[in-house]
Parts: structure tokens; C-alpha cells; sequence
């Protein structure tokens, strides 16, 4: 793609579907965050309330201890989440969206100019020149695409990486919740044979 306004659109569209996904991806994360709180509030108030004889309330221990094991997976899992920082993502899809609004932003700049200026052929890249001083460079639309084919690259790596590493880190917590809920459950199963 050579025309400069189509190039320009495309990379303002894709600015605003990346600050459009960043948000959500934010949004995301907070909701999390607010479930395994009211998870975590609920629980505590279940575990408060219980009557005398626990056996017969739904949050009982299984065990000796005090505490359901329940409670013990729900606040892993939120120290888990608090754990898994977001930061990185959002800040590679800034730079993504912040590169991509650059490429609109020098297009505009280009079709602001006065008339009065007149292209000179200089190499590959073209520059601007009135009389007596030396305007902005412009670039031709082959370097213009090839430039925000750089741009579209780099802003793409930093952006899924920063994802992959941050998927890598939300699964490896999940698994260890799921690992401690697999042994809560196994003792809670061996407890329930040892007793018939």
C-alpha cells in the first residue's frame, strides 16, 4: 500500500482498535480483580457467620482447623492475581497504538502544508523546500510504507510479547490454585475413607 492517505487511515483505525483493545484489556484485569474481591468478602462472611454447630453449615472445615479450605485457595488465588502485573501489556499496547498514531500524525502534518512549498527529488526521500530554509522531510510513499511497515512490526512485537509473557505468568498461577485445590480436595476425599 503506497497512497499515503489510505496508509495514513489504516494506521489511524488501527490506533483506535488498539486503544479500544487496551482499554477492554484493563477493564478486563479490574474485573478480575473486583470478582475474587467479593469472592474473598463473601467467603469471610460465610466463615463469620457460622452457627455453633459447624458441621451442619455449607462453609464447615472438613478438617480441625478454623477455616474452610476454601478460604485458603480463594486468598492464593487473589495474592496470585495481585501478583500478575498488567503493566507491561499496557504499556506495549500504548506503544503499539502511540506508533501507529505517529504514521496518521506525519500524514497530516504533509497534507497541512502551504502550497507554497515545492517537492525536491533528493535520493530515495523527497524534502520540502521553500526559499531560504529547509522544511520537514517528507517521504515518498515507497519509504513512507516501508517506514510503517517497520513501525507495524515492532509495535506487533513488543505488544504480543508482552501479552505471551503475561499469559505465561496468569497460567502458571492458575495452575498452582488448581494444584492446591486438587490437594485440598484429595485430603478432604482421603478424610471422608478414613471415616467409613
Amino acid at each position: 500500500m503506497t497512497d499515503p492517505n489510505r496508509l495514513a487511515r489504516s494506521a489511524s483505525n488501527l490506533e483506535t482498535e488498539l486503544r479500544n483493545w487496551r482499554n477492554t484489556f484493563e477493564s478486563w484485569i479490574t474485573s478480575q480483580r473486583s470478582y475474587i474481591q467479593a469472592l474473598t468478602g463473601w467467603l469471610l462472611r460465610c466463615v463469620r457467620s457460622e452457627p455453633d454447630d459447624v458441621s451442619k453449615s455449607p462453609c464447615s472445615p472438613h478438617r480441625s482447623s478454623s477455616t474452610h479450605p476454601l478460604f485458603g485457595l480463594i486468598v492464593q488465588w487473589s495474592r496470585r492475581l495481585d501478583a500478575v502485573r498488567e503493566k507491561a501489556v499496557l504499556d506495549g499496547m500504548d506503544f503499539f497504538a502511540a506508533g501507529m498514531g505517529s504514521l496518521y500524525a506525519h500524514q497530516l502534518r504533509q497534507d497541512s502544508r502551504p502550497n507554497s512549498y515545492v517537492p525536491k527529488q533528493s535520493g530515495e526521500n523527497m524534502e520540502l523546500v521553500e526559499v531560504g530554509h529547509v522544511e520537514e522531510e517528507a517521504m515518498a510513499p515507497e519509504k513512507l510504507a516501508e517506514v510503517a511497515i517497520k513501525v507495524l512490526c515492532a509495535g506487533m512485537s513488543v505488544a504480543i510479547s508482552s501479552l505471551a509473557d503475561f499469559a505465561f505468568d496468569s497460567a502458571e498461577a492458575y495452575s498452582e490454585v488448581v494444584k492446591q485445590w486438587e490437594n485440598v480436595k484429595g485430603q478432604k476425599d482421603n478424610s471422608s475413607e478414613t471415616r467409613t
